[in-house]
């Protein structure tokens, strides 16, 4: 059986939530997950219960402040050199990854899954305190982003946690402006047994100004939401899941 998970990231940065919604509404968004330092972060999630829309944690230590307190994050590559030089120990990242998965759960619940802003989620310093932290907290699902470095590594600690997985992944070699609807449906034609997560960064095209990111980011959402994606998973049978089903 081909099981597909859609999943948006950044939910709660203030431009990017109403594209996510809609793309639930109008298309087949399955779960999105939560930025949960960022100003829009609560407005966004009374909006995705009013969509029954399942949502997960994306553990952030690139962007912005840490829940935690202290100084803004390093940002995405100061970061990995930080974890590199030892500039953060294990015990600042458990500090902060507990501050954000007490936060979401105590306006959610258990988030369905964990992933990462930057996949910083199986960076293995982070990953060594988020796996035993995930069991401890009772949150049992990960994103796998096969096809970045050190993904086998991180599905086989997820393995031993017990850490249910996704086994496919897409989204990393056509997204952004390469995500066009003719694409798409190549990708969901050529599916493979199980479940793959795809990845999507969406916005509406009313609601952000210009730029690269913008653009990748429309280009998405306009592919997501073009009614022929529909029609191609109900053809090819697909089945669309949420983390929450695993």
């Amino acid at each position: 059986m081909r099981k597909l998970i859609i999943n948006a990231d950044d939910f709660g940065d203030a431009p990017f939530t109403r594209g996510i919604l809609e793309a639930r509404t109008n298309g087949p968004l399955t779960s999105a997950t939560v930025l949960v330092n960022t100003e829009g972060a609560e407005d966004a999630i009374a909006s995705a219960k009013k969509h029954s829309l399942p949502l997960g944690l994306h553990l952030n230590f690139t962007h912005g402040a840490p829940l935690s307190g202290g100084e803004p994050f390093f940002g995405r590559i100061t970061f990995r050199q930080a974890l590199e030089e030892g500039r953060m120990d294990s015990a600042e990242i458990t500090k902060e990854a507990e501050a954000q998965l007490a936060w979401f759960t105590e306006r959610i619940g258990t988030p369905t899954h964990i992933d990462g802003h930057h996949h910083v989620h199986i960076l293995r310093p982070v990953l060594d305190v988020l796996a035993p932290l995930m069991v401890k907290k009772g949150v049992e699902r990960m994103r796998i982003p096969y096809g970045i470095p050190g993904a086998q590594e991180a599905k086989a600690i997820c393995d031993a946690h017990g850490i249910r997985t996704n086994d496919h992944f897409i989204g990393l070699d056509f997204g952004w402006e390469k995500c066009t609807p003719q694409r798409l449906e190549e990708e969901l034609r050529g599916l493979p047994e199980g479940v793959t997560e795809y990845m999507v960064h969406l916005a509406h095209p009313e609601d952000i100004g210009e730029g690269a990111e913008t653009a990748g980011r429309t280009q998405e959402f306009t592919t997501l939401t073009h009614p022929r994606i529909m029609e191609v998973i109900r053809e090819e049978g697909i089945e669309l899941v949420s983390y929450a089903d695993l």
